[in-house]
């Protein structure tokens, strides 16, 4: 990701692919708006509209490289989170 080291978590038991806010905004990727705005609650949190997305380039361990389209969240666990579609 822009020659950066992040945190990935790969859940196969989600079905979105998010990206941190806080990267977003530190790296100054580009963002778009989501053709279909959802909700989402985090545990202890307030609901929040998932507005924005990002398009992300990624590679794990110099061998595999790929793409993904995320929705832009704020959260602390990491910095990607790839579900089921990716």
């Amino acid at each position: 990701m822009n020659f950066k080291v992040c945190n990935i978590i790969i859940d196969s038991g989600s079905s979105e692919n998010i990206v941190s806010s806080m990267m977003v905004k530190k790296i100054d990727l580009n963002t778009s708006l989501h053709p279909h705005p959802y909700q989402i609650c985090w545990i202890k949190k307030e609901i929040k509209t998932k507005s924005h997305q990002c398009l992300i380039k990624f590679s794990i361990d110099n061998t595999y490289f790929d793409e993904v389209q995320c929705d832009v969240v704020e959260m602390d666990a990491c910095h990607i989170k790839l579900g089921r579609p990716w």
